[in-house]
């Protein structure tokens, strides 16, 4: 499995270098936005910059990971690389096991990136604060988990199906679990005004919970119909 994911590894550096150009556009679309910021802060009399308009190169480098693990599999299929990979001591179990490897990586390494850039953003800015790192460092830790969940079904999908239609499914998928979680906090949220109507939690926390929740038994049921499909059919053409 090691072999496989050095593979993928090193098959996007090569093929997704010139992405990485991106990056100092990124820093300076940050910088700006917290410039930006500070001169409202200031035209309203305020000391503080309310704004997390500094992650903004965490979040533009985490939703890249979505697109190298994509690109992953399109490589696979478009050399066939699946056919000569179960020719070495290999299952196709494993070859899934390590696609979801390598899209943990991707999130992990991209999200470092865009911390590092995050916390530049701030030196330049003159606003770094033991307030603002702890915010940069709780956003990177959140985008990993977020992105890596995410990132499990549309493994699954480009496993059984193209491009095209995965990203489809994947599509509909998410904006599914986007309206069962927010019904599910606001039913949440309606019953504890109920029962506990002296009690103030926020919305965005019951929100978050039942994403949370959500994307946890999505990800655990498209991970077993993954294995399924791998395991049964492999690369399917349709």
């Amino acid at each position: 499995m090691k072999g496989m994911i050095l593979k993928d590894l090193y098959t996007v550096w090569r093929t997704m270098r010139p992405l990485f150009i991106i990056l100092l556009p990124i820093l300076v679309i940050g910088i700006f936005l917290i410039y930006h910021d500070a001169s409202v802060s200031t035209v309203i009399m305020t000391e503080t910059i309310d704004s997390d308009d500094y992650l903004f190169p965490i979040h533009m480098l985490a939703f890249l990971s979505f697109s190298l693990t994509t690109s992953s599999f399109m490589n696979d299929k478009k050399c066939g690389w699946l056919r000569y990979a179960l020719t070495m001591p290999i299952t196709r179990r494993e070859y899934f096991h390590a696609k979801l490897l390598v899209h943990a990586i991707f999130c992990a390494g991209l999200v470092l990136i865009g911390m590092l850039l995050s916390f530049i953003s701030l030196l330049v800015a003159g606003i770094f604060s033991p307030e603002t790192a702890l915010n940069v460092l709780k956003s990177g830790i959140l985008s990993v988990f977020f992105w890596w969940l995410t990132g499990i079904p549309i493994c699954a999908l480009m496993i059984r199906y193209k491009y095209d239609k995965a990203i489809m499914i994947w599509a509909a998928y998410a904006l599914g679990t986007l309206i069962l979680s927010s019904t599910v906090s606001f039913l949440m949220l309606e019953l504890m005004d109920l029962l506990y109507p002296a009690l103030y939690i926020r919305s965005l926390y019951f929100l978050l919970a039942a994403l949370a929740v959500c994307m946890t038994i999505g990800t655990i049921i498209f991970y077993r119909l993954g294995v399924k499909w791998m395991e049964r059919k492999g690369h399917s053409r349709n």
